[in-house]
């Protein structure tokens, strides 16, 4: 259990210092890693076939100076003559750099000369011996290293044997100098590879920083910066580049639209809200022009009757306060059906408008004219509150500023839209000022149920207003 513990616990120490390592760090480690096993690989193989073929050579050499040799010394040891040996063996040790020591054994396994100063070691006669008259070569391990001792047959073993000892001192001074190269070669290679894994990182990891400062730029809400494309950097790294410039691109535009968007809001509740106070003053001075002027005089009426005796006079005066209510209710009456009309809510628009231009022609006197090919304008009702005071708002105009006798409104509808049209025969004009007549106000109304208001108007010749409206079934489900 504790050892579990201690490797889920060495996996996130692990785990956190890859967290804390940057890439260039990690790369560069890589590149470290890969040249460090591949030299490593290389000093084996390259190690191991060179000893094995040095050794063989080494065996090679070792067995062609014992024929030699041994054919040399055949007649000096049977001639006994102990000059010429020890010259021979001189000769051979000064001029072969890999022979040891060389001794030669009489018939009776006597020492006949050597090369040793000293006796034999212990043992080393008897380690190694001629078989059937064939070199016998024998590895041994000593204090000074590996050696190979051979025994070869003197005239076919008539005149006793032949040692001689092949050091490998040589061969372990040639592995240790491939070894040297390699490790040479391979710091080489590792300084010029990190060199390059520098040189790349730092490609990569500016492409990176610079992607992370452009990130940070945006997020601080810094649209208008770009990232130039680098040359040294890859295709990669540089459609992602153009990739996130884009991404900038279409959040700016995004931002723009909704700032816009939001100004436009500011605008529209800043004129609802003047809408709404032009309203409020409409309504305070129609209550003041029409209804309290009617009630001051009714006020009047009555203070009059308290001193009139004359009941034929009472009536009189009385008969005309009555008509000063009946104006009265009137008024008021007329100024409620302006701010909501009944009938829109209970019968429809089409007969909330019908019932409003009979309400027109009655108290101001003009001929209006009113058809439509339909019963019922298929919107929801809020498009239908909307359309209706477009409708009171072109009307309210004509009558206050047109001068017009004649007032034509058509609804028709078609399969697609619906269009109404308002025609005056007014004074028109060629200008407007949009906060009197309320024009900006209708514009607006008809841009927010979907419509397109177009006015048309010239000096003397009257004005058409023309509202049109696509039919969305989905928004009347």
């Amino acid at each position: 259990m504790n050892q579990n513990n201690n490797l889920l616990y060495k996996l996130y120490e692990l785990i956190k210092l890859n967290r804390l390592l940057s890439i260039r760090i990690k790369f560069m480690g890589i590149v470290v890693l890969m040249v460090l096993l591949l030299g490593y690989s290389n000093h084996y193989v390259i190690t191991k076939n060179l000893s094995n073929l040095i050794e063989e050579q080494l065996l090679q050499h070792a067995r062609s100076l014992g024929e030699n040799l041994s054919a040399i010394v055949a007649d000096p040891v049977l001639t006994n003559n102990l000059y010429e040996l020890h010259n021979i063996i001189d000769r051979t040790i000064r001029d072969d750099i890999h022979v040891r020591y060389i001794f030669i054994l009489d018939t009776n396994n006597n020492i006949v000369v050597s090369s040793l100063p000293e006796q034999l070691p212990k043992g080393l006669r008897e380690i190694n011996e001629t078989v059937n008259n064939e070199i016998s070569i024998k590895r041994l391990q000593t204090d000074e290293g590996i050696i190979w001792d051979l025994a070869a047959p003197i005239a076919d073993g008539l005149a006793g044997t032949l040692r001689i000892a092949i050091t490998d001192e040589y061969r372990v001074l040639g592995i240790k100098q491939v070894t040297k190269n390699i490790i040479i070669s391979s710091f080489v290679i590792m300084f010029i590879s990190l060199i390059l894994a520098y040189l790349l990182t730092r490609l990569l990891t500016k492409s990176l920083f610079t992607l992370y400062n452009f990130t940070k730029q945006l997020g601080q809400g810094k649209y208008d910066i770009l990232i130039k494309p680098d040359i040294w950097a890859g295709k990669e790294i540089n459609s992602l580049n153009s990739a996130f410039y884009e991404m900038v691109k279409n959040l700016k535009t995004l931002r723009e639209k909704e700032e816009n968007a939001q100004k436009a809001r500011k605008n529209l509740l800043q004129k609802t809200i003047n809408a709404q106070e032009d309203e409020r003053k409409r309504i305070a001075r129609e209550l003041h022009d029409e209804a309290n002027q009617h009630l001051a005089a009714i006020n009047y009426g009555l203070d009059n009757l308290r001193h009139i005796n004359d009941i034929d006079r009472i009536k009189a005066e009385a008969q005309e306060l009555k008509v000063l209510v009946k104006e009265a209710s009137d008024s008021l009456r007329a100024l409620a059906w302006e701010l909501r009309p009944k009938l829109l809510d209970e019968f429809g628009l089409v007969l909330a408008m019908k019932k409003y231009l009979e309400y027109l022609r009655v108290q101001y006197g003009l001929m209006i004219s009113f058809t439509s090919n339909v019963d019922s304008i298929p919107v929801p009702h809020t498009h239908k509150i909307s359309i209706y005071r477009i409708v009171q708002e072109a009307l309210i105009n004509i009558i206050k500023h047109a001068n017009a006798k004649k007032i034509e409104v058509a609804i028709q509808k078609s399969k697609e839209n619906i269009i109404i049209t308002i025609d005056d025969d007014g004074i028109g004009f060629d200008h407007y000022d949009k906060e009197s007549l309320g024009i900006y106000g209708m514009h607006e109304r008809a841009t927010l149920i979907g419509g397109k208001l177009n006015i048309n108007s010239n000096v003397g010749e009257g004005t058409t207003v023309l509202l049109s409206l696509e039919i969305n079934v989905e928004e009347i489900e």
